[in-house]
Parts: structure tokens; C-alpha cells; sequence
């Protein structure tokens, strides 16, 4: 809601600057969002009227009119404007004003006729409205006045974010009511003079829908002459208050709902028949609203329409709005507060909210109760009058203080990994953290898991948040979409976070860890290419977030319809599957409108916490040996199973492991694939001689052609 703050100052007479109001409002719960002076930032500019109008003499356009501003000695100023004329009073910059956008005015001579003077248009002053013709103003005011002063232009434009349940703010009248509260200050409304009835003509009213509207009056005015202008001074009061000036009726409706909260609507009692009905919608009707759109309206939609011959229906008493009765115990506000607000200051605040307070008991079994406003529909129970007292009474006159509270020191465990380590180890990996809803799309959340039924929001906010989410992915891949549409090339993010999965017992919560990259492999550099991230690049990523535990960890190839066919794994600790990782699938990359090459990872974060317990050991002084082998296996033989079954064959002589190249082709049978492997071999005691070599290297092949088939190339 925008206000003047002028106009509010009449209502309630304070002497607070813009910027303490501002803060007041804010602390009492009525956030303002932005403060806007009223017109442009100009000097010079007085008003003055148009003596005389005669034809430019060179130019068809151009007007050459006879200026008084004031001063006695008339002024020749050309103007373009469509709507000057003789008598009219406008807004004339003076020679050296100053205007918004425009500069300094100066004299000038226009098509060979000397100017000396701009007679301005609204927009040109930074007043609204268009450039079309010259700012008209009251025959009223008095040529040479300054145009800031007549139209009380030091004024500002507050414009406020309320909260739903502050209905009775959205008014000048409740805005008064609450700054006059907070400061003490009387309100003085202005007079409201009752209006005679000049016609004794009636227009009926029904009311079909007494639960969606149980009170709606009408009133028919006549001789209203809708050609006449709006005055200049309800114009502004709208203007400044966000609405622009239709006509003079629409306008006077404004103006009621914006000083008194009252709604109102206009008819044109000519174009109405039968009478006004209050009713539901109804299938296949349509509504035409005001700036042109035409709907499509239901049963759900209450309307206000014309119909033939309804029938009056009876005010409907009792599905109007009751007053309600609260109490509040002092101690329970003690208590909540933190402190004893005196309680002729609680009394004096309920007086000034209009709750008629009545008091009973004394001491710590002192209550009050009140009767609520009307206006005040949001007040229900004990802990809102609470919020009432203490924000009327200050949130900065209560002392802060720390609670206290004993808290028991954890004991660190050395099998378990906080989740804090695991995040820095992926911001060392070059990861950004993202931080993303937990409600979701739910077609975006069925696609990226479309093996579980998201749970759906009974009343999302949007679409975009109408499930909760089962895994990170969805909440990624939008923040992946968005860095790519900003010009990010190389992106890479990461997410903890709880998913909600329903089983048959329950809906469960799983903390999960997840990641997804694009773009280059490093950062561009004239070291570095441009090679694109693949699929041993995120798994790569996840060995050594795993290896943070030292468990030991299994990959396996996966059919997963979220992961592309050829490049998915499931990744397993201690024979547990606890994440999966590869490249989306192609047909998802394409219906997210994403680029080819988008990798992911999605990990348990209880499987990454738990830790194995360090184990320490000299470090051997005594050579080592490497051996390479060629193997030749199947192709479906994982390099995770020949290190597994060459270590068991080794035990503790194995000090590393390599793999360094797999070929296929020729010399190599179809169906089966070479891997090279290096084998370090080191005793902790004592050097090994060849013989003890070459007998552990042929049991390691023993064992590789007994379990997995292979054979020496």
C-alpha cells in the first residue's frame, strides 16, 4: 500500500521526520518497503497564466503566448501544447529553473520567435500523466506562486509491505489509528458532513450468497455530470497513493477506499436492469474487466451482477463478523515477554487499540479482557494480545538478554565425519554449495525420480514448490538452468540436505548429499584446454569424498532411466548400495532444455559420516618392486574386482596399484578387453629377492585366472 505522508499528517498531527515514521511504522510490524518523493526534483518553476494565444508565425505547431507570472511584466513564451489557450493557469519554468532530465532553461529563440520560459507538462515535472499537453491548474492559484508550494509538493510517497492479518491498516484511517497510538497523539479524522437526500429513487439488492458476502448496500445518486474534470488536489491524493485519475466518480470511490478502508463501485444505473445480485458464478460465464480482459468465471467466484427482478434480501446479522471477547493474564505476558510491563502502560495500550480493557484480580493473578475491534478480525487469542502490548510498547524497551542454558558438551568420535568436513572437501574440489527449496516441481521431480511418488503440498505457494522433493536433483538442475542462463560456462554445485520418501510405514526423511557439474574440466587458463568434464571426472569426485572415511568402496554398473544407459553406477560401502552417480539421461537432458554432458552424484550422508578408525604404522625403509601385467578378461570385469582378488592374493605386500591402460581390437578376442596393471610390492621388514617376486606375482595370476577368468597376454 503507498500513502502520502502529508496526507497522513492530517489526520494525526505528528512532528516525526520521514525517516523516524519510517522506523516507527517498521518496528510496530508495518514493514515499509520504500520511501519516493512526489514529483521531480526541480526549481524555478511558478505558476502562471496565459494572457493571450496567437498562431506561431513560422511554424504551423507552434503557439506564441502572452505569459503572466506575477510580476507585472508579461512574458512571450512559444509553446507547442494541444490544450493552451487564454485564461488557462499552468506551470511556467522561469528563465534559469532547473528541471528534471532537462537541465537548466534558458532563453532561446524558437523558428526565429524568442522564448522566454517553458510552460511544463506533468510529465515533464515529474508529476505522472503524459507529455501531451501543458500541466492545468486551478483558476485558484495565484500567478507567480511557486508551483512546489501551491501544489504542496514537499511531500513523499511511503509505500508499505503488509501482512496479510493487517487488513485494518490499508487506509489512511488505520494508518492514523496506529501512529497515533504509537506517539500518543490524538487522531483528528477530518468532518464528515451527512449528505441530504436529494432522490427518493431506489435500485433493489439480493444477496444469493449470504457466507461470501452477508452485507452489501447501495445508494442511488443523481445529477452527477461526469464531464467535469476530478479536482487538481484529488488528483494528486490518488496519485501519490499509486492510482491514477479516471473519471470523477471512479475517482471519489478511490479516494473513500483509500482514506477510510472502505471499498466501494460505481454503476452507470442506466446500463443496469432489473437489479444488483450478489451471487456465485455459473458454468460458462464470462466477466469483462476494466482494462479490456475478458474471463472465464465458475462457481468459485463471488460476482456482483445485475439480473431481472431479484428480490431484496434481509442485512443477513448473523453471518456478519462477531466481536470477540479475549482476556490476557499478566503473568503469562510477564512470563513471554521476559519482563513486567507496568500494567497501567498495558491498560493505556489497550485504550488507545480500542479494546475497552476490564480488569479483575491483583498481583500475579492480575487479567484483563478485552473486547475486540471489529477491524482487528486477526486478534484470536492470549499470545496475540501479547504481540499487541509488546510491539506498542517497543521491542527495543525490552532488555535482551542471553538465555540460560547448560549444554553438555559433545564427545567427538573418531568414526564419524561432520558434514561440515565433507562440504570443504568439495568446495577444495572447485564446488560451489547451493542452498535450494525443499518443495519442488512435482513434474520436475517425477521426471528425475520416477520411481517414487513425490508427496504433494496440499496448498503450494506456486507451482514450482507444489511436492516435496524425494532427491536433490530437482532443486540442482534448477540452479544449474539458471547459472547457465546468466553466461556460466563451467559450473559446478553441490547440495546436503533432508529428501521425503513414503514407504508404507510412514513418510521417511534422508539426509543426502548430491552434486552436479558441467563444462570444462579446469578453469580456462593458457595452461588448460577446454576438455569437458566426464564420467570419471565425478567419479573421481566421489572416491575422495569416501575416502575421507577410509571405507572401502564398490562401483557397479546401473540401470538407472534418470542416468544415461552407458554411463551409470551405483556406488556401495561395505556391500551397502548407498548412492549412484553418471550422466543424465539423454532424453532428460533434452526435455530440461540442458546441454549434453551433465553429470551427477547423489550420495547418503550417513554412509559418508561414518569413518574408519586411523591405523598407524611405520613406513618401510626397504625397497620396493613394481611388476606390470598384462591381463586379458572379460569385458564385464570390473578393474575394482582384479585390484580386490590381486590384494587378497598379496595381502599385506601390496603397496600400490595402478591401472594404466584397457585396449581392445585387434589380438584381442570379441567380448574380451586388456588391461595393463602395475604392481608394487614392498615388505615392511626386510627387501624382497626375485624369488619371493616372482612366486607372489605368479599367485596373484593364479588367482586372477581361478576367480575372474584372465590370463596373462
Amino acid at each position: 500500500m503507498k500513502f502520502s505522508e502529508r496526507w497522513l499528517k492530517e489526520w494525526v498531527p505528528v512532528s516525526l521526520s520521514t525517516d523516524a515514521l519510517c522506523d516507527q511504522l517498521t518496528q510496530a510490524g508495518l514493514e515499509v518497503d520504500g520511501v519516493a518523493g512526489v514529483c521531480g526534483d526541480f526549481s524555478g518553476v511558478v505558476v502562471a497564466e496565459v494572457t493571450a494565444v496567437e498562431p506561431h508565425p513560422n511554424a504551423d505547431a507552434l503557439s506564441l503566448c502572452r505569459v503572466d507570472a506575477g510580476d507585472g511584466a508579461p512574458l512571450s513564451v512559444v509553446c507547442a501544447a494541444p490544450n493552451v489557450r487564454e485564461g488557462l493557469k499552468s506551470a511556467l519554468a522561469r528563465v534559469g529553473a532547473e528541471l528534471p532530465g532537462m537541465g537548466r532553461i534558458r532563453a532561446a529563440k524558437l523558428r526565429g520567435v524568442a522564448s522566454n520560459g517553458m510552460l511544463c507538462s506533468a510529465q515533464e515535472l515529474g508529476l505522472g500523466g503524459d507529455a501531451d499537453g501543458i500541466l492545468e491548474l486551478p483558476s485558484s492559484f495565484v500567478c507567480g506562486q511557486d508551483l512546489r508550494e501551491a501544489m504542496e509538493l514537499d511531500d513523499v510517497s511511503v509505500d508499505l509491505d503488509l501482512t496479510p492479518n493487517r487488513g485494518d491498516a490499508l487506509s489512511l484511517r488505520g494508518l492514523a489509528r496506529e501512529v497515533g497510538l504509537l506517539n500518543d497523539v490524538a487522531v483528528v479524522p477530518p468532518p464528515m458532513r451527512a449528505v441530504a437526500v436529494a432522490s427518493q429513487a431506489r435500485f433493489p439488492v439480493a444477496i444469493d450468497n449470504p457466507a461470501g458476502c452477508p452485507r452489501y448496500l447501495g445508494r442511488v445518486v443523481a445529477g452527477v455530470d461526469t464531464g467535469r474534470p476530478t479536482p487538481l488536489w484529488l488528483r494528486e491524493r490518488l496519485r501519490r497513493c499509486g492510482l491514477r485519475s479516471i473519471d470523477p466518480v471512479v475517482d471519489v470511490t478511490n479516494y473513500v477506499l483509500l482514506e477510510l478502508g472502505q471499498p466501494m463501485h460505481a454503476f452507470d444505473l442506466h446500463r443496469l436492469e432489473g437489479g444488483i445480485v450478489v451471487r456465485d458464478g455459473r458454468p460458462g460465464e464470462r466477466l469483462t474487466l476494466l482494462d479490456g480482459r475478458d474471463l472465464a468465471v465458475d462457481e468459485d467466484v463471488l460476482l456482483i451482477a445485475d439480473g431481472n427482478g431479484p428480490v431484496v434480501a434481509a442485512e443477513f446479522e448473523a453471518r456478519l463478523p462477531q466481536r470477540r471477547e479475549v482476556a490476557l493474564r499478566k503473568a503469562r505476558l510477564d512470563r513471554l515477554v521476559g519482563e513486567a510491563i507496568p500494567s497501567a502502560e498495558v491498560e493505556r495500550i489497550f485504550e488507545r487499540l480500542e479494546m475497552a480493557p476490564r480488569s479483575s484480580g491483583s498481583g500475579d493473578a492480575l487479567r484483563w479482557t478485552v473486547r475486540v475491534p471489529s477491524h482487528r478480525f486477526d486478534i484470536e487469542r492470549e499470545e496475540d494480545l501479547v504481540e499487541e502490548v509488546l510491539r506498542v510498547y517497543g521491542y527495543n524497551a525490552v532488555a535482551s538478554r542471553v538465555p540460560a542454558s547448560p549444554v553438555a558438551l559433545g564427545t567427538p568420535s573418531e568414526g564419524r565425519l561432520a558434514v561440515a568436513r565433507l562440504a570443504d572437501l568439495l568446495v577444495d574440489l572447485g564446488y560451489s554449495e547451493a542452498v535450494t527449496y525443499s518443495f519442488v516441481d512435482a513434474r520436475l521431480a517425477d521426471m528425475l525420480d520416477p520411481e517414487r511418488t513425490a508427496l504433494r503440498v496440499v496448498n503450494p505457494i506456486s507451482n514450482d514448490h507444489a511436492a516435496m522433493r524425494t532427491n536433490l536433483l530437482p532443486g540442482l538442475v534448477r540452479a544449474l538452468r539458471t547459472n547457465l542462463a546468466r553466461q556460466a560456462h563451467r559450473v559446478r554445485l553441490f547440495e546436503t540436505g533432508q529428501c521425503f520418501r513414503q514407504h508404507a510405514e510412514g513418510l521417511a526423511q534422508l539426509n543426502l548429499c548430491a552434486g552436479i557439474l558441467f563444462g570444462a574440466r579446469e578453469a580456462e587458463s593458457w595452461a588448460q584446454d577446454a576438455t569437458p568434464v566426464d564420467f570419471f571426472d565425478v567419479k573421481g569426485d566421489v572416491e575422495r569424498l569416501l575416502a575421507l572415511g577410509g571405507r572401502e568402496v564398490e562401483f557397479a554398473r546401473a540401470e538407472d532411466a534418470v542416468l544415461h544407459p552407458g554411463q551409470a553406477a551405483t556406488v556401495a560401502v561395505a556391500g551397502a548400495t548407498v548412492g549412484r552417480l553418471g550422466r543424465l539421461h539423454p532424453e532428460v537432458e533434452a526435455a530440461l532444455h540442458l546441454p549434453k554432458g551433465v553429470y551427477v552424484f547423489e550420495l547418503e550422508v550417513d554412509a559418508l559420516g561414518v569413518g574408519r578408525r586411523r591405523r598407524h604404522a611405520a613406513l618401510s625403509r626397504h625397497p620396493s618392486v613394481r611388476r606390470d601385467l598384462a591381463l586379458v578378461v572379460d569385458e564385464e570385469v570390473a578393474a575394482a574386482r582384479i585390484e580386490g582378488v590381486a590384494r587378497q592374493a598379496l595381502g599385506g605386500m601390496v603397496a600400490g596399484f595402478s591401472l594404466f591402460d584397457v585396449y581392445q581390437g585387434e589380438g584381442v578376442a570379441p567380448g574380451k578387453k586388456s588391461v595393463a596393471v602395475g604392481l608394487t610390492l614392498q615388505h615392511p621388514s626386510r627387501t624382497l629377492n626375485d624369488a619371493e617376486v616372482n612366486g607372489l606375482v605368479d599367485a596373484a595370476v593364479a588367482r586372477l585366472r581361478s576367480e575372474l577368468g584372465a590370463r596373462l597376454r
